[in-house]
């Protein structure tokens, strides 16, 4: 087929100024999927989104979103920006990251490692207490009923302690139960603590969106406690 005759499909499939042209194959029929004009559009209203994000970081205070801005630049264009820059970006935010940010930061992780599972942990409580429950009476029905060989009762026998303990799993029921569990959990990691501190760190994020919270709102948050300015 001719330029001019895939012109003339593509004006008779609808295609006008401003809108990106049906890509055809030889026979004049348009073909499936996104074009390559449209996979393009879609990486650079990407990179603008994500690159004004990096640059509202920065003039916040964070001085983190220059590597990331440097890796965007470098996902657009491995070949023009080496990804050695990114780097000795890396090493350059690190060096000027001053200590009282670096443990501000620290915090901030160990106040996330906590609320992740304990967000886990509430929001599945009742439904580990029920399930709990279920499978301890399935157990003993099993274990009372004469259709059962004596191979799989003798195992669900020596099950029995685990599953009652697990029927009366309430550690996701209450805030203050689930404290208990998650500090016993992260006893021989870095967010380690007693349970009023992974309750306070869980109240914290809670306090500060949740699952939107940032590290930017953390930092304000310190602010505004403290009354300085970075």
């Amino acid at each position: 087929m001719s330029g001019r005759d895939k012109d003339a499909t593509r004006a008779a499939n609808g295609a006008h100024d401003g809108d990106l042209p049906y890509l055809v194959g030889e026979d004049g029929y348009p073909l499936g999927g996104p074009s390559d004009a449209e996979f393009a559009h879609a990486a650079e209203t990407r990179f603008r989104r994500d690159m004004q994000a990096a640059l509202d970081r920065w003039q916040g205070g964070d001085r983190t979103a220059f590597t990331e801005a440097m890796r965007l630049c470098w996902r657009r264009d491995p070949d023009g920006v080496p990804y050695r820059l990114v780097e000795a970006s890396e090493v350059l935010v690190e060096c000027a990251l001053a200590e009282v940010e670096k443990r501000t930061r620290d915090e901030w992780a160990k106040h996330l490692a906590r609320w992740e599972p304990m967000i886990e942990l509430l929001e599945r409580g009742h439904e580990l207490a029920r399930l709990g429950k279920a499978n301890l009476e399935d157990a003993k029905a099993l274990i009372s009923s004469k259709a059962t060989d004596a191979q799989k009762r003798a195992r669900l026998v020596e099950r029995l302690p685990e599953l009652i303990e697990a029927s009366s799993d309430d550690r996701g029921t209450s805030v203050e139960r689930a404290s208990v569990a998650v500090s016993e959990a992260l006893k021989t990691t870095d967010a380690k603590g007693e349970a009023r501190t992974v309750k306070a760190s869980y109240e914290l994020i809670e306090r500060l969106g949740g699952k939107h919270a940032t590290f930017e709102r953390y930092r304000e948050l310190l602010r505004r406690r403290t009354g300085k300015q970075d």
